[in-house]
């Protein structure tokens, strides 16, 4: 079921979703944006340029921060093309826990996308737990506009093949009834998965 957000409401989960510049971990949700800026899902301080980290959507396009300290301590970067407004995409971003961008991976609508690096000091703990909150981020100037669904959090770094079928909406048999050169990516990258897993002794 999906949350409206009217770029004043937000949703409040409480200190859940801690992590810190060690941790591997992913971030994934169903996003309809109304408009190119605002936060998809954060554990941040509620000011401009605040502490924490999160996943946001700048001119239209994905964006993360982990920020310490703005000017010198941290980690940006976004996704090179803007997303299309008004219309559904699935977002997955991951991180492997290794301080660098190099080890953040973004994907839209279960393809990856290539990514611009603005910011690259990951070299110091986040000092405090914030609430992680769904539609805010940094400050009241920064919440989202539009529906937010299937928001998921995980405490690893999704493999490019898990971040590809997150999107899948389908069971298996309607899958396979699909032709499979109108098949999407993320559909495709499924059945490619079950096609693996089942040739394996034992079938895993």
């Amino acid at each position: 079921m999906a949350a409206s957000f009217d770029g004043r409401l937000f949703v409040n989960a409480g200190k859940v979703a801690y992590f810190n510049y060690l941790d591997p971990f992913s971030l994934a949700a169903w996003i309809y944006p109304k408009a190119a800026n605002g936060a998809i899902m954060s554990s941040v301080e509620d000011v401009h340029e605040g502490q924490g980290y999160g996943l946001y959507l700048r001119d239209a396009k994905i964006r993360f921060h982990y920020t310490v300290r703005w000017t010198d301590l941290g980690m940006r970067l976004e996704s090179v093309h803007p997303l299309e407004l008004n219309r559904w995409h699935h977002v997955v971003l991951t991180y492997d826990g290794r301080r660098k961008a190099s080890g953040v991976k973004m994907y839209v609508d279960g393809q990856e996308q290539p990514t611009k690096v603005l910011f690259d000091a990951m070299v110091w703990p986040l000092d405090s737990k914030l609430p992680f909150r769904i539609g805010a981020g940094e400050g009241p100037e920064d919440r989202f506009r539009g529906s937010i669904a299937g928001v998921r959090v995980y405490n690893r770094a999704l493999t490019p093949e898990e971040a590809g079928t997150l999107p899948v909406l389908e069971s298996v048999p309607q899958i396979a009834r699909i032709p499979p050169q109108k098949r999407t990516a993320a559909q495709a990258s499924w059945t490619s998965l079950l096609l693996r897993i089942s040739s394996r002794p034992g079938g895993r």
